[in-house]
């Protein structure tokens, strides 16, 4: 909670999509002079790092709220605690076409959801690995009692079992009567292919039934085509960058070539230069030979 009033009071709101986009040196330094702790620490910095961008968005959501209760006289009365400026340019960011083509797409997708689940906070793939480690330990326990008779059609997949938990209510009850009919279309699948021999993966049975459902389907159907679009792409991305490694290629091996073919002509250089250096050497001794005989003849 703590972490949140601080970014209420010290983020500022113009920066519309994330907190991580500017430096949060002073909200960290805030933090660590009204707590005991030290940014130093890695898990310490990852959970604020994980906490500040929620409170931020959850802030702005109230805001945009506040907005929207007010209507035409928004303007002129910000929420507590945000300045004029940043309010007057969070007002234009709420009434900006890219934040309304979000908005309405936001409601369309809600609108598609049929019900809910009651996961929370925790994934989906945390339920299951807690779900392992207890049966892990049931089974082990199992074995030291000499208990080893079990009715494989009665043991659920975890997936399934993850299913059915985190679409029931506390009390147990389920949230729609939809998702209490694909449980038991899974349990149905899972047991008889058991009866059959089959070998069904939970992960498989879930696909099967939830596949069947209209709004998973179209979910499936806007997913595939956001991945085909990412595919293509990474496809023309990775094009790109072959292209710029074979010109990049192309580059080292010319200058390779230039380097090899100006040493050659160093090389060459080299040779014209001793070819010089002994003629020279040859020359001095001739000069000194014919001024000897010189000399000589004088004398």
């Amino acid at each position: 909670m703590e972490i949140g009033v601080i970014c209420k009071l010290m983020a500022p709101i113009g920066m519309f999509y994330c907190i991580l986009h500017f430096s949060h040196t002073n909200i960290l330094s805030r933090l660590q002079s009204e707590f005991d702790i030290s940014m130093t620490n890695e898990a310490m910095r990852l959970a604020v790092d994980y906490s500040l961008p929620k409170r931020f968005i959850n802030f702005k959501y109230h805001c945009h709220k506040h907005y929207l209760a007010l209507g035409a006289d928004a303007r002129q009365t910000p929420p507590e605690n945000v300045k004029m400026e940043e309010w007057i340019k969070l007002c234009e960011h709420f009434e900006s076409d890219r934040f309304k083509r979000q908005s309405a797409a936001n409601k369309r997708n809600k609108s598609m959801q049929t019900f809910a689940h009651t996961t929370g906070g925790k994934s989906c793939s945390q339920r299951m690995y807690e779900m392992e480690t207890t049966d892990e330990a049931r089974n082990e326990a199992d074995m030291e009692n000499n208990d080893n008779e079990s009715d494989e059609a009665e043991v659920e997949p975890k997936e399934i079992r993850v299913y059915s938990d985190t679409h029931k209510r506390k009390n147990g009850t389920w949230v729609n009567v939809q998702p209490q009919k694909n449980y038991e279309e899974m349990k149905r699948i899972h047991a008889e292919a058991v009866a059959e021999g089959k070998i069904l993966s939970g992960a498989e049975i879930v696909l099967m039934v939830l596949e069947k459902a209209p709004s998973y389907t179209r979910k499936v159907s806007s997913s595939s085509q956001r991945e085909k679009e990412l595919e293509a792409r990474l496809e023309e991305t990775l094009a790109v960058g072959e292209r710029q490694r074979k010109e990049f290629e192309d580059q080292i091996h010319a200058q390779q070539e230039q380097i090899e073919n100006q040493q050659q002509e160093i090389h060459s250089q080299n040779g014209i230069i001793k070819g010089l250096q002994a003629s020279q050497e040859t020359l001095a001794k001739y000069v000194e030979s014919l001024a000897a005989k010189i000399d000589g003849r004088q004398v």
